[in-house]
């Protein structure tokens, strides 16, 4: 007779399935996974062993039902608190004691892990090693605090933030840099760039613009965002991948705000930052 146990694997929105023998009398359903590799049951001794396809960058959940009418399998609940199993290419391997029940079905839930945070600064300790400089006129400069008078009335998160001039609205003919403390990306395959904004700069005429530098020597490798203006709805979630020029190198992130010879507004007031990596 078979084990009275069934298989599936599937990504976050199933597809079509097929139904399957998964060898020593186990019968399965299953999604074919990436590379038509199929899941594999068996059995050894008292074990039940699953070993499915496994990919870098993946998590994986096992759920389980003993009725296949109990619910989509992604609605399952997880078995034996086999949840964010991590992925250990080419393949995963998972055993357990068999159950009594008569009948259970197992899935294996394939999703994207998080992303993971390298860098994070919320300003609360202090400045830290981040570093101001002006290129432009005088009037105009990148001030740490809490914002008064103009801007938001508050930071983002906690007391402290950067803004261009904490308290008054920027002058004319800006040109201020803004520069992060060091960023390790020399392994880095990939990465993203997220902070929070508050902004009121005259849209088409004044600008932040976001680069990428070499810690080294402070030469620009690569440019985020060559115009970021206009109004925000508040504080906003800036969120860019860093492009593939600057990965492999210890680097800094620069927000430069330049001005034209007009008007002036409140500026532009960052909070937060966060680099991430898949």
């Amino acid at each position: 007779g078979g084990l009275g146990a069934h298989a599936l694997v599937f990504g976050k929105t199933p597809s079509e399935t097929a139904l399957v023998t998964l060898g020593v009398g186990v019968t399965g359903v299953l999604r074919t996974p990436p590379r038509g590799q199929p899941l594999e049951v068996t059995s050894d001794g008292d074990d039940l062993v699953l070993t499915w396809p496994s990919e870098d960058g993946l998590l994986y959940n096992l759920r389980s039902e003993t009725d296949l009418a109990a619910g989509e399998p992604f609605t399952w609940p997880i078995y034996n608190e086999n949840q964010d199993i991590e992925a250990t290419p080419p393949t995963n391997t998972l055993r357990f004691p068999r159950s009594d029940d008569a009948e259970r079905y197992f899935v294996v839930e394939r999703f994207p892990a998080p992303p993971v945070s390298i860098y994070m600064e919320d300003f609360e300790s202090g400045e830290g090693e981040w570093t101001v400089g002006v290129d432009g006129a005088v009037g105009t400069a990148w001030e740490f605090g809490s914002p008064s008078n103009v801007g938001p009335s508050a930071a983002n998160s906690g007391a402290n933030c950067w803004g261009t001039n904490l308290s008054a609205d920027y002058a004319v003919d800006a040109d201020i840099w803004l520069r992060s403390s060091v960023v390790d990306l020399t392994t880095a395959g990939a990465a993203t760039l997220n902070f929070f904004h508050w902004a009121d700069i005259e849209e088409g005429f004044d600008r932040a613009r976001i680069a990428v530098l070499n810690a080294e020597d402070d030469s620009e490798l690569a440019v985020i965002d060559d115009t970021l203006d206009g109004i925000s709805d508040g504080w906003e979630l800036y969120s860019e991948s860093v492009p593939e020029e600057a990965l492999g190198h210890n680097v800094r992130f620069e927000i430069r705000f330049t001005s034209d010879d007009l008007q002036s507004f409140a500026g532009l007031y960052v909070d937060d930052i966060n680099v991430t990596v898949p």
